[in-house]
């Protein structure tokens, strides 16, 4: 089978000068690729792009625009896959993102959850400290209360002992101050007076009697 190309130039008679049947249409010279041949100052318009096609058409005949249409649809296709390729290759590196992304997103969840756990740990490491803290200070304040209730149970006993002894030691010294006057009384005159006249009362009293 021929190439595309003899084929369109064996159905145009030998000739495939598409920009010069165009222009004997009637239409600007416009290349296959819808660039033009010569340089424009206006873009083509769609009506004029459609009455090229359809020019282009009706010059090479239909089996070779098949072939034409086949080769333009074929170099769609691969754009389309080359650009598929690519947003698969965009959608891969975005996939690869996102996962990086969660990585770090856990990583940084499980840095937050260590921290957590040890803020906790050290918040019920001093909640501890400070509970032994608070047993020892009672503790240690009911010694020092049971020892001020000691000491004061102590003094109070000895200051009874003491008001004892000086309780006693009054009694033994009125006692003595006591016995003291007595002799003192009866060494001096008036006790001898005393004598003499209980002595004469008895004589009285006695002769009293005997009468």
């Amino acid at each position: 089978m021929a190439p595309p190309e003899e084929q369109i130039r064996d159905s145009a008679g030998g000739s495939t000068d598409f920009p010069r049947a165009a222009s004997s249409a009637g239409l600007p010279e416009v290349g296959v690729s819808g660039l033009g041949s010569s340089p424009q100052t206006d873009d083509p318009t769609p009506e004029t792009m459609l009455r090229a096609m359809a020019s282009g058409r009706a010059y090479i005949g239909e089996d070779h625009w098949s072939h034409f249409r086949t080769g333009t649809m074929v170099a769609e296709m691969s754009g389309a896959c080359q650009a598929g390729e690519a947003q698969v290759e965009r959608i891969r590196r975005l996939e690869a993102q996102l996962k990086e992304s969660e990585d770090h997103c856990s990583r940084a969840e499980l840095a937050r959850q260590e921290e957590a756990r040890s803020s906790q740990m050290l918040l019920d490491q001093c909640l501890a400290r400070q509970m032994e803290a608070e047993q020892r200070a009672s503790s240690a304040a009911e010694e020092n209360a049971e020892d001020a209730k000691s000491s004061y149970e102590r003094r109070i006993d000895d200051l009874e002992r003491q008001a004892l002894s000086v309780e006693s030691l009054s009694k033994e010294a009125r006692l003595k101050l006591e016995l003291q006057n007595v002799d003192r009384f009866k060494r001096s005159p008036a006790y001898d007076a005393l004598l003499l006249l209980e002595f004469q009362r008895g004589m009285v009293s006695a002769r009293e009697f005997f009468n």
